[in-house]
């Protein structure tokens, strides 16, 4: 499978978006993240909102023990400090705030957590990673973000990441239409289940989504897909 070509707005999203969360994550505090992550169990069995839900979907906890894991959109750190609070191995988290290095770093700290965790900062599909070395790429709220080709050179970038017993997880919002709708921080796409599914099969044999929902147009879709197309080492 190739590489997919990247359009030509891929720049001016990344420069919107690092922007926006650049203002956004500034007033974060590490100390009242790691508190969330201290009382972990609480959080999970709570009031979650749909996409928390959605990533934890079918005892995704369980799966974590001793797992390598690799989180797109990490924002605040929250649940890439919760992955490495619940046992797995090690945990990277990448955003394209400096904040969230900031946060993770500062919390993980506190956490005693640090020697599990690693922040990287830019554009994913862009960063020089070991292919195959990972157990589990997963998302929360972040392929809405992309416009279509930047999301393309994601999913393929994390077939490529994948050990080729991985498993690549990301829960997003539906439908399609946002309730919460923000100038050039959710560009105009398809976020439909078979959107989804027809561009996950061009990166992977198995795919899977599950429908989530908490309560009347609260929804979230849990994708899930495994057994990369994607030869390992083209990236």
């Amino acid at each position: 499978m190739a590489k997919p070509g990247r359009g030509q707005n891929a720049m001016d999203y990344i420069a919107e978006n690092k922007a926006f969360y650049d203002q956004f994550y500034e007033s974060i505090n590490p100390k009242q993240i790691a508190e969330k992550v201290r009382h972990r169990d609480a959080f999970l069995s709570g009031a979650m909102s749909p996409s928390w839900e959605g990533l934890y979907w079918g005892g995704f906890r369980r799966y974590l023990k001793g797992a390598i894991v690799l989180e797109i959109g990490a924002g605040n750190g929250l649940n890439s400090l919760i992955m490495a609070a619940l046992g797995a191995e090690f945990v990277v988290a990448v955003d394209i705030t400096d904040h969230t290095k900031r946060i993770v770093t500062q919390a993980a700290k506190r956490l005693m957590l640090s020697k599990k965790l690693a922040v990287w900062i830019g554009d994913f599909a862009e960063m020089n990673i070991e292919p195959a070395s990972f157990d589990f790429v997963v998302g929360k709220s972040i392929l809405r973000h992309l416009p279509s080709k930047v999301e393309e050179d994601y999913l393929y970038k994390a077939g490529v990441l994948l050990k080729p017993t991985g498993e690549m997880r990301f829960s997003e919002p539906t439908p399609a239409k946002l309730v919460s709708e923000i100038d050039n921080l959710y560009p105009p796409r398809d976020a439909s289940p078979a959107h989804y599914r027809v561009l996950c099969s061009h990166y992977f044999e198995q795919v899977q989504l599950i429908p989530i929902r908490r309560m009347q147009q609260i929804k979230a879709q849990v994708i899930i897909a495994r057994d990369s197309l994607v030869t390992p080492g083209i990236f």
